[in-house]
Parts: structure tokens; sequence; C-alpha cells
């Protein structure tokens, strides 16, 4: 699986990729390897990297006049801050939308054994089971399981509710609706949470199109750190 983001210009400016490995100054002047000729750029603005192994990139702000923002935080200057998909990045005025590709040659797992409504995969990783007893930490695990690219079945139990998901290259298989509600509820809930991930998908369920927990968690306005090296706009 290849994957990179694209920096999507909503105003003002041209479309860029990052892929893993790479390293990007922003900034008005020439040297920068993005160039962004705007009276509210500085000349070495702020710098995006993806460092090799790292399941996603970052961005950091390199003492900007104007500020490097993410979702609406002032990023602190030389700090990194990670991005997720569908986050916005705004370079003093001009603001990028970025988003995840990912192209999937094939599955990678094979089935091993078939056991009536389920089948084992080969080549997955190891279970997950514990719980969660804040929602910081499940928020955690969820971007584990997406960051891992994990295959499977993800049971979550809370509140005398039990939730089965099946989970496709670390994207959930639920409608975004399905989505938001059940991750509303999770963030509401005060108890631990109980989840388990195996490497069992339910028969039937290969090449239904999933959503990743950072979309999720981006569109609940919950994508972000609570300790994450930011400033909320005022």
């Amino acid at each position: 699986m290849s994957m990179s983001f694209d920096l999507i210009p909503v105003s003002g400016a041209a479309r860029t990729t990052l892929k893993p490995g790479m390293t990007l100054t922003v900034g008005r002047h020439g040297s920068q390897d993005l160039v962004l000729q705007h009276s509210s750029i500085s000349r070495r603005h702020a710098r995006l990297s993806w460092p090799k192994g790292s399941p996603r990139p970052f961005a950091e702000d390199l003492g900007s006049s104007n500020g490097t923002w993410l979702d609406g935080y002032r990023l602190i200057p030389n700090e990194q801050a990670p991005l997720t998909h569908r986050a916005l990045l705004q370079f003093g005025e001009l603001v990028f939308e970025a988003c995840l590709r990912k192209s999937v040659d094939q599955l990678g797992d094979a089935l091993l054994e078939d056991s009536g409504r389920f089948v084992t995969l080969l080549g997955g990783g190891k279970s997950l089971r514990g719980a969660s007893h804040t929602w910081r930490e499940l928020r955690e695990l969820l971007l584990r399981v997406e960051d891992e690219q994990r295959t499977g079945t993800l049971t979550l139990e809370f509140a005398e509710r039990v939730e089965v998901l099946t989970v496709l290259l670390g994207t959930l298989v639920v409608s975004a609706e399905e989505g938001l509600e059940l991750f509303g509820a999770l963030r509401a809930y005060p108890g631990p949470v109980r989840y388990e991930l195996e490497d069992e998908l339910e028969l039937g369920t290969v090449g239904v199109k999933g959503k990743p927990p950072s979309e999720l968690l981006a569109r609940l306005g919950e994508d972000r750190d609570d300790e994450a090296p930011t400033q909320r706009i005022k």
C-alpha cells in the first residue's frame, strides 16, 4: 500500500503532495519547497515532514509572523503537530485541506480457515484486548487501528451496549451517521470501555468501503490531542 497526503488549496495557492520520507519547507522566499506568494506568509514560514516509518506526517511552524493553524488551533513555533485526514491547515491567510490517499494493490491478508460465519486471517497483527478508562485513551486506540492498517473484528462494550465493527485496512465499515453516533456515545460515556480486536472477519464484508476513524473524529471535532502543542483561536 502506498500513501500520500494531498494539500488541496481552499484559497489562493497551488496543490502539493507529501509522501512518506519527505520534508517540505513552506514560505514566501523562492528557496522554499512550497512557495506561497502572499503578504501573510513569512519568508520561512513552516515545515511539513513525514518521517520514514511514521503512519502520518507532521506540521511545524517556524516562528512565522502570522502563524500556522491546524483545525482552528495556532501551532506553537518549533513544535510538531500530527496531520489527520481532512484536517484544515492554514499558513497565514492561506488555507489547505489535508487529504490522505491510499493506494491498495491487494488486501494482503489471505484466508486461513473457514469457521462458518467468520474467517480467520493470515498475516494480521496481534489481537488487541483491554479497557480504556478515558475518551482520550479510546481515541488513541482507534487511531492506532487506522495507522497500523488493521483488518479484523472490533468489539466495544460500554453502558450495557455491545458494538461489533468490521475493520478493513484500518477503516470501520459503518456509515458516517452510524460512526458519528457511536463516537458521540463513546465520548459521553464516563465509565471504562472494553475493547477487543481479533484477526477474524465476517464473511461478505470484504470490499465494503469503510470510514477512517480519523475522518469520523474530525467530523466529531475530537481529532486533536488535549495536550497537543496548540492554542485555541481567541
